[in-house]
């Protein structure tokens, strides 16, 4: 007799059919990792890349997708509008040194060539407050999760990986790191929505048909397609679609 499959197992078949994550799962596991980030660390939830690219490692790793965690430094240009309604745009990202983090910024690369990158969402909130004070409007990033060879896309937007770790002793991290992993993996499990898919039946397909993606507070960079839409909509992606200049570089608002 045939098992049949549960609805979960089909979207993990279809991604590796695909060589890509099911967008759903990408978003099952982005809210998850968020969510993780804001109940652990709420002051500070933006400046955590380590730990949101370890709590997306350990979720992939229990679903058996393989991934590593890549150190290193991003750059990109971020702009905005200052008080008076001048635009201005500089360079900027996560490249200075941290003596109590092993790489600038961390991010996650799964088997399907999938760069993720979770808190670059947050970058707006790691500027200064002068900055933001003579500021009217600026760019919001949106996360990252897309192939690598989609990022060519945005050449403005440069990883460098300066280190890659493909195992994680739990043990050896901090307790902080460890409470989010833990939250992490229990927002992502014990939810309803993975509750039904995990429950096999005759219907699986009717589910799937059904399904809807779990919606985030922000937009996500995941494929050509939303690259060229959040083109039309996102400043950020408008602005590192093109090479940077040296003459297009202006300091912002102080």
């Amino acid at each position: 007799m045939k098992r049949e499959l549960r609805p979960f197992d089909r979207l993990i078949d279809d991604s590796y059919q695909q060589n890509e994550l099911h967008p759903t799962i990408k978003r099952m596991i982005l809210r998850a990792a968020t969510s993780a980030l804001h109940q652990v660390t709420p002051d500070s939830y933006h400046q955590k890349c380590h730990g949101a690219a370890l709590s997306v490692f350990m979720i992939l790793r229990t679903l058996r997708i393989r991934s590593i965690i890549c150190g290193g430094t991003v750059s990109w240009l971020f702009g905005g509008i200052d008080q008076t309604g001048t635009t201005w745009q500089t360079q900027c990202g996560f490249w200075a040194p941290n003596p109590d983090l092993p790489t600038p910024h961390a991010w996650v690369l799964t088997e399907f060539d999938g760069l993720v990158d979770v808190t670059c969402a947050y970058f707006h909130h790691t500027l200064a407050q002068s900055l933001l004070d003579g500021t009217k409007a600026h760019d919001v990033i949106p996360m990252i999760w897309t192939k690598t060879e989609h990022l060519r896309s945005l050449p403005a937007l440069r990883y460098e990986v300066s280190a890659k770790f493909r195992k994680v002793d739990l043990e050896r991290c901090d307790e902080l790191a460890r409470q989010m992993v833990g939250r992490a993996l229990i927002n992502f499990w014990t939810t309803q929505m993975v509750e039904n898919l995990l429950e096999p039946g005759t219907n699986g397909e009717e589910q799937l048909g059904n399904l809807t993606a779990p919606e985030l507070d922000i937009p996500i960079l995941d494929g050509l397609q939303t690259i060229e839409a959040l083109r039309q909509q996102n400043s950020w992606v408008a602005r590192n679609s093109k090479l940077p200049t040296s003459e297009g570089l202006i300091t912002p608002p102080r």
